[in-house]
């Protein structure tokens, strides 16, 4: 059954992450302005599990790297049902991530991580970024991670992978309301095997340690931990910083 009161949340909380209108040139203020019918709309859309059948815009971006990214620009109600799916089982994914994964999640922010690793007053820090993470994302073991996280929420999952699958892309696509707390999932496994001197934020991965002994064994634990996911770590983008000489 549609939770009408949580479609209702679903809306408040894309509103104020909404972007570009898709391809249907359906926007936020056309909802407002016949809130009642386009609620009925994406019910029935629901109950009918005809998800993710509008047309998809690609757009490409450079991210603050500076890497051009294609994005996937949904239709509004795709992005509507995909807010209230993450609605639905935010809560227990962010209950199973660790306390030092700092990404997209309410509270926490990319300068808390910077203060938790310098605060752990080891010598030098390490970042690893994952090659190419979203599209190297398997999806299928990502969907057996929910199977087993939503024990009592079964039914979720198969709207969840409607809402995924897209011929054109593979792994998890960007621009999905889903992706980022989707990501935090597939690395949660990475996260708890460190549990202390580590801190993440999305695929970008920081390590507090002192000797060269302690990094040899960060860099040959992580490589052997994401290739079970079949993940690669960026070598071009690994970076060691000494604490001492500036504050990260």
């Amino acid at each position: 059954m549609v939770e009408t009161h949580l479609l209702k949340t679903a809306l408040k909380v894309l509103r104020r992450n909404y972007g570009c209108p898709g391809l249907d040139g359906v926007s936020v203020r056309d909802i407002k302005r016949n809130y009642n019918y386009h609620l009925q709309k994406v019910i029935h859309k629901l109950e009918a599990g005809d998800i993710n059948t509008l047309r998809i815009k690609h757009v490409y971006i450079n991210d603050y790297r500076g890497n051009c990214r294609e994005i996937y620009v949904y239709c509004l109600y795709e992005r509507w049902i995909q807010s209230y799916l993450k609605l639905q089982i935010n809560k227990e994914i962010d209950n199973h991530l660790c306390p030092y994964v700092f990404g997209y999640r309410k509270g926490l922010s990319s300068g808390m991580l910077s203060n938790y690793i310098f605060g752990l007053g080891a010598e030098k820090t390490m970042h690893l970024d994952i090659e190419k993470f979203y599209e190297s994302i398997n999806l299928d073991l990502l969907m057996n991670k929910l199977y087993r996280l939503l024990d009592h929420r079964k039914e979720v999952v198969p709207l969840i992978i409607k809402s995924l699958s897209n011929n054109n892309c593979t792994g998890l696509p960007q621009g999905n309301v889903l992706s980022p707390m989707l990501s935090n999932l597939y690395l949660s496994d990475v996260d708890h095997s460190f549990e202390r001197n580590y801190a993440r934020f999305s695929d970008d991965m920081y390590f507090a340690y002192n000797t060269r002994d302690e990094e040899k064994a960060i860099i040959e634990k992580v490589t052997g931990l994401l290739s079970t996911l079949g993940l690669k770590i960026n070598w071009s983008k690994v970076e060691v910083l000494n604490l001492n000489e500036q504050k990260y």
